[in-house]
């Protein structure tokens, strides 16, 4: 299994932003995506977060304790001059992390509980230390105050593997088109069968996996 977790940068520029005007997502840096370095720690890729920072600027006027027309205009001005970076990082593809059935729990229907275990493992670490170097850089060009990493690494939901895809029976699950290996009439499209991960979201993918999967059971049920 696989998800390219990530955190967030946030800090105040030196100049207006005006970040909250557009899509939610009005560009990108994708140039830490590939190189060299990927044999030795994660990929990145970050994402200017355009939505709009009145709500965080809020919190954090109010807890200034300031009233009024004060109030009024340091919302506006956090709201105008923060920054939300989204970072997202690449996983590799760990056997280890996989979802599987418990031997000893069971459910009020006495169905087997789901057991996961994951790791993103020192790849993944390595790689988020680097991008912290990355995100100083690009603090230090707009003099950043109040320049914030969060630790956590959060979850972005784009899971993936699990049901890998590969033409050998004996160390993947389903073949091209998403059909198990084992059950001749059992599909897996999506997510599961994609054999690795990168820092981009994988919805895209997972469609095209879907309609490659359509058109194989099209023509297995003779319709095409």
């Amino acid at each position: 299994m696989m998800d390219h977790s990530g955190f967030h940068c946030t800090f105040l520029a030196d100049r207006p932003m005006w970040i909250g005007r557009g899509p939610a997502q009005s560009s990108c840096l994708v140039g830490p995506r590939d190189g060299e370095f990927r044999s030795q720690y994660s990929a990145n890729k970050m994402i200017l977060n355009n939505i709009s920072r009145v709500g965080p600027a809020t919190q954090q006027a109010l807890k200034k304790g300031l009233v009024g027309r004060a109030l009024d205009d340091e919302i506006r001005r956090r709201a105008t001059f923060g920054v939300d970076l989204s970072i997202s990082l690449e996983p590799l593809p760990n056997p280890s992390n996989r979802l599987t059935l418990s031997e000893s729990r069971r459910d009020p229907l006495g169905l087997a509980c789901p057991e996961i275990y994951y790791d993103v493992g020192q790849y993944v670490t390595r790689g988020a230390e680097a991008a912290h170097r990355q995100l100083e850089h690009i603090g230090s060009l707009f003099n950043a105050t109040e320049f914030a990493i969060t630790t956590a690494l959060n979850a972005n939901n784009h899971i993936m593997g699990g049901t890998i895809m590969g033409s050998d029976p004996r160390d993947s699950v389903v073949d091209g088109n998403c059909r198990a290996h084992d059950h001749p009439n059992l599909w897996l499209p999506g997510g599961g069968p994609m054999a690795s991960a990168s820092v981009v979201n994988s919805t895209l993918t997972m469609a095209a996996l879907g309609i490659k999967a359509a058109d194989a059971i099209e023509v297995a049920l003779g319709h095409a």
